[in-house]
């Protein structure tokens, strides 16, 4: 048997047992079994609303993504404003895509949930009743379920990056890493070097990313707290090897 079907076995494996888990932790409530109405008039009925809630899901979650990005983005901005330093280095765009996902997912469900509440009225518990018995799980809890993990992973998303920096004074470095704890101060004394890397994606661009290497073996990476341009990354590696005292070490990476 190929690799392939090895991987395509695996995963149909793997679909069917969280299938049988969902169905296991969320089962259908008799009261929706008991329903009068019958699963395929149900359908009848409900099959374009159903169609319509996803839809709605893919446009509410693509807002809130979007919108997890940019207050990720804000909240990065108004924190350096709190921070002393010739150079504060925060997240701008990539790192605060950690929310993303999680925020779409949760305003996804959040938003068409209420919409088609509000659409159909008392006739909403058909729907929800529509949806548990079409796919044996009880969807009403297990979206509920996404809904508060989802909303809670978005949280803890924005909070990463914006407690995320780097703050260059004449006397010191202060930084709080991705998942650092706690901020960590260094004296430019402290440095055992430092590293300009220059990433050469193809002919028209060039990654310029920063590594300054301390005697206690922290090291601390620019692409981990910001995106530099090439320009910025030489003023502020020039900055740091003024004060440190020591060489620039500069390497190239070209891709093939």
């Amino acid at each position: 048997m190929s690799h392939e079907w090895w991987v395509f076995l695996g995963l149909f494996l793997l679909g069917t047992g969280l299938l049988f888990f969902l169905k296991k932790m969320f089962p259908v409530p008799q009261e929706e079994k008991d329903l009068a109405v019958s699963w395929q008039e149900l359908e009848k009925r409900y099959r374009k609303w159903d169609v319509l809630g996803g839809l709605l899901g893919v446009l509410f979650g693509a807002a809130g993504g979007y919108g997890s990005w940019w207050v990720c983005r804000a909240l990065c901005s108004w924190r350096a404003q709190g921070l002393e330093g010739v150079h504060v280095l925060v997240p701008h765009a990539g790192m605060c895509l950690t929310p993303v996902v999680p925020a779409a997912i949760a305003t996804g469900i959040a938003g068409a949930w209420i919409l088609l509440q509000v659409l159909l009225k008392s006739r909403f518990h058909e729907l929800a009743a529509y949806g548990s018995l079409k796919l044996g799980i009880h969807t009403t809890r297990l979206l509920g379920g996404m809904f508060f993990l989802c909303a809670a992973l978005t949280g803890v998303g924005i909070a990463l990056p914006v407690n995320t920096y780097m703050a260059l004074s004449d006397q010191k470095l202060m930084d709080n890493a991705f998942f650092g704890m706690k901020e960590r101060v260094y004296s430019y004394a402290d440095i055992a070097s430092i590293q300009q890397i220059s990433d050469v994606q193809n002919r028209f661009k060039t990654d310029v990313t920063l590594h300054i290497h301390f005697k206690d073996g922290e090291v601390w990476k620019s692409e981990n707290t910001a995106e530099l341009s090439p320009e910025q990354a030489h003023v502020i590696a020039t900055y740091v090897e003024e004060r440190a005292g020591l060489p620039i070490q500069r390497k190239t990476l070209k891709r093939r």
